[in-house]
Formats: structure tokens, C-alpha cells, sequence
């Protein structure tokens, strides 16, 4: 099982660059991208032995609808920041700022 740290909605989905959260473009720059709402959907693949008589899957739940203005509102209080520590496999990362950061 692995877990990754990083916010998929702080890179361009068609370039796959982060966004430059630290502009003050940001807010348009995002609203571009992602309109109005975002739809996100959660999927988990699910392996079985080959002796097994159930075949490997994929689980997914409904989607989950959040708005840009939320996220934006969110940013304007700056609970957004770029981890200063990531893996050298990794470009960069994104998260949350911790409490009494």
C-alpha cells in the first residue's frame, strides 16, 4: 500500500507542470483550468493470487464535487505551500501547512 503526499489540482492537467502557486495570477490561472468545480473520483485496485476464483479489480466511489471558490478561499489564507523536503524521484509537491507553521 502507498500513499502520496502531493495535491493533483496544484499542477496543469494538460502539461503536467505545478502552478505557480506563489503569483497572485494563481486564482486565474486556476479558475481557467478548472472552471467552476472540480469532480474528483477515488479508485483502488485490488489484486488476487492467480489460484484465486476472483479476478483482479478496480473499486471506485462517487464523485466528489468541489468548488474552485473553496479551494481559492483556501489559498487566499494561505493554508497552501510547497514542501521544502521531497523524494529526488519527485519534481515537486504540494500539501497543507501544519499547525504554527
Amino acid at each position: 500500500m502507498t500513499r502520496t503526499i502531493y495535491n493533483r489540482l496544484m499542477f496543469n492537467p494538460y502539461s503536467n507542470y505545478d502552478l505557480a502557486i506563489e503569483t497572485d495570477s494563481f486564482p486565474d490561472q486556476f479558475k481557467e483550468i478548472y472552471g467552476d468545480s472540480v469532480a474528483i473520483m477515488f479508485s483502488q485496485a485490488t489484486y488476487s493470487n492467480p489460484w484465486n476464483k476472483y479476478r483482479s479489480q478496480m473499486m471506485f466511489w462517487d464523485y466528489i464535487m468541489v468548488s474552485t471558490d473553496k479551494i481559492l478561499n483556501n489559498w487566499r489564507k494561505g493554508k497552501y505551500v510547497r514542501l521544502p523536503e521531497k523524494e529526488p524521484t519527485m519534481e515537486e509537491h504540494f500539501g497543507m501547512k501544519k499547525f504554527g507553521q
